[in-house]
């Protein structure tokens, strides 16, 4: 089975983040309908907050049978998952870790997500009368609050594998970039030395790298053993590059193949691929 170059690379680090978060946020969907039976099941008690008994504050009976048995598994599923998910934000995004943390438990009047699951959210809302319609709009508001605070916690996290990826990338810019510039002037240093077909070969090894980088920028999935042609074939094929920057780059290609093999090359060809490289990389 022929695999892609870019897949063997990234199947190493972003794309087992990746999965480990999607692990998590499949976790999340069990925990946000688990929610909602609580809130659904549970039982509202309306109490009059004012002399008249006109105005009521609203708060969850103790709760008994499935409905507790869901709660607790809904617990221990959010203390999992917050747990695994507070590492993932302290690696890769601390400058959050600190409003993830407090969307668990805040301090003062307001709740957090654990809290909302445990049920806590009492006579903080009032309406005029204690009918059932305004039990419904008391626990409809519970699950948007718990709603909104949990979406915003798992938004940090659903943050990182692209963030991954982006370092990733410009990680790997960095190793190629100095690869190339490396060969570059072990290039020009042997076509100074009077070694030209050597220094062409290693100018088109450069180039070559440089075609590679390119595929990766742009999520381009290539053979191991692709050389200049496929990969520039796959970048003008996918409009990453157009025809007149192809025929450049094949022009170069053929005095790197004179070379790689037997043929006559001179030394201006091999100053020509060296200079004209060099403006490539610095476009």
């Amino acid at each position: 089975m022929n695999q892609s170059h870019r897949s063997e690379n990234r199947m190493i680090d972003s794309s087992i983040i990746k999965n480990e978060i999607d692990k998590l946020e499949n976790i999340a969907v069990d925990i946000e309908k688990d929610m909602k039976f609580l809130v659904d099941e549970s039982k509202v008690n309306p109490s009059p907050t004012n002399y008249y008994g006109n105005t009521y504050s609203y708060y969850f009976l103790q709760i008994s049978g499935e409905v507790w048995t869901r709660q607790r598994e809904a617990l221990k599923k959010y203390e999992n998952w917050f747990s695994m998910s507070l590492i993932f934000i302290k690696d890769y995004i601390p400058e959050k870790e600190s409003a993830f943390s407090k969307l668990y438990k805040c301090n003062g009047p307001e709740l957090g997500v654990k809290e909302l699951i445990q049920l806590r959210k009492q006579k903080e809302l009032r309406y005029s009368n204690g009918d059932s319609i305004n039990h419904e709009r008391f626990k409809d508001n519970v699950y948007r609050e718990f709603i909104s605070k949990f979406d915003e916690q798992r938004h940090f996290l659903l943050t990182i594998p692209g963030i991954v990826s982006i370092k990733e990338l410009s990680i790997r810019g960095i190793i190629y970039n100095t690869f190339i510039d490396r060969e570059i002037d072990e290039a020009v240093y042997l076509y100074e030395k009077g070694h030209y077909r050597a220094a062409g070969a290693i100018a088109g090894v450069a180039l070559e790298q440089h075609l590679r980088h390119l595929c990766e920028k742009y999520n381009l999935d290539y053979g191991h053993k692709d050389t200049i042609e496929p990969l520039v074939q796959k970048l003008y094929k996918n409009d990453k590059m157009d025809g007149s920057e192809m025929k450049k780059i094949q022009y170069l290609a053929t005095i790197r193949d004179k070379c790689d093999h037997p043929s006559e090359v001179t030394a201006s060809e091999v100053k020509e691929l060296i200079e004209k490289l060099k403006k490539i990389l610095n476009a």
